[in-house]
C-alpha cells in the first residue's frame, strides 16, 4: 500500500517552528536563546547584526590608525612567550610597508604559539592601540596563510550579539 505525500508545509508555517527543530538544539541551548527573544526560526532569520566588519581590503602596517579597525597581513618577524602578571603571547607582523605591528593575546595555547613560527604569513583583523613600542592588536582574529592561499572575500561580514554560553 503506497503511502499518501504529505505536503511541505508553507514557508510561514516553517517560520513559527521552534528553534529546537535545529539539529544541536536541545533544551539547555533553547532557554539561552529565549533569553535573547529568539523562540521561533523566523526569530533567528530576524536577528540583525549589530555591525559588519570591512575584510574586503587589507591596510598597510605603516597606516594603521589607533582605534580605526584595519586587516593587516605580513609576515611574523618575532614571537614571544612571556609572563608579566599573567601568561602572554606577542607576535610582531611585518610587511613590505617595513613597519611592525604587534598580536598581542593574553588566553592561547600552546598549539596557538606554535602555528606562529618566523617567516609565517598572517592576515589579522582587530583594533589597534597604543602599545609600548608602537602599535599592537590585542586578540586580534587571525588566519594562517598557506602558500599561494590569500584570495580577499568580497563582501562585508556581518558580526552578531554575543549570546553567553552558546
Amino acid at each position: 500500500m503506497a503511502r499518501a505525500a504529505r505536503p511541505a508545509p508553507a514557508l510561514a508555517d516553517a517560520g513559527e517552528a521552534p528553534l529546537t527543530r535545529l539539529p544541536g538544539v536541545g533544551p539547555r541551548v533553547a532557554e539561552k536563546l529565549a533569553g535573547r527573544g529568539l523562540l521561533t526560526l523566523q526569530d533567528l532569520w530576524l536577528q540583525l547584526p549589530r555591525q559588519y566588519e570591512d575584510r574586503t581590503r587589507l591596510t598597510p602596517v605603516r597606516a594603521l590608525q589607533a582605534g580605526v579597525a584595519a586587516q593587516v597581513e605580513g609576515v611574523v618577524e618575532a614571537v614571544d612567550r612571556g609572563f608579566r602578571y599573567r601568561p602572554m603571547l606577542r607576535v610582531a607582523l611585518g610587511d613590505d610597508s617595513r613597519a611592525t605591528v604587534v598580536l598581542r593575546f593574553f588566553h592561547f595555547r600552546a598549539t596557538q604559539v606554535a602555528q606562529f613560527a618566523p617567516g609565517v604569513r598572517v592576515r589579522a583583523y582587530g583594533t589597534p592601540r597604543a602599545g609600548q613600542h608602537g602599535l599592537e592588536i590585542v586578540h586580534p582574529s587571525y588566519r594562517v596563510l598557506e602558500d599561494g592561499e590569500g584570495a580577499l572575500g568580497d563582501s562585508l561580514d556581518p558580526v552578531y550579539p554575543a549570546i553567553e554560553g552558546i
